[in-house]
């Protein structure tokens, strides 16, 4: 709908990993993120591989020049089963459910 419409579609949460389990926070984010290299240059990448849509950056300063970096090495979005494996490697959950 939004291609037809041509609008863009913001992306927000993309270095969501989960909600914050009951550990001490690492971040100023309100949900845990992915904080290291490689899980975040899958998320940036698969984020800026979709047609038409742009990157919110993370509301938090540390994650912020990571996210920058990962984009600079963008060349194309990671596949699927790259995808698979990160969420179930770093077992990411859903925001909302």
């Amino acid at each position: 709908m939004c291609t037809r419409k041509n609008v863009a579609v913001q992306l927000i949460k993309t270095l969501q990993r989960r909600p914050w389990p009951g550990q001490a926070h690492f971040a100023s984010t309100w949900y845990e993120p992915f904080d290291d290299l490689p899980a975040i240059d899958l998320a940036v990448c698969y984020g800026l591989g979709r047609a038409g849509a742009f990157l919110s950056t993370p509301g938090d300063v540390d994650l912020l020049p990571k996210v920058l970096e990962a984009a600079s090495r963008f060349e194309k979005a990671p596949e699927v089963a790259e995808m698979e494996l990160l969420i179930r490697g770093q077992e990411a959950k859903p925001l909302w459910e």
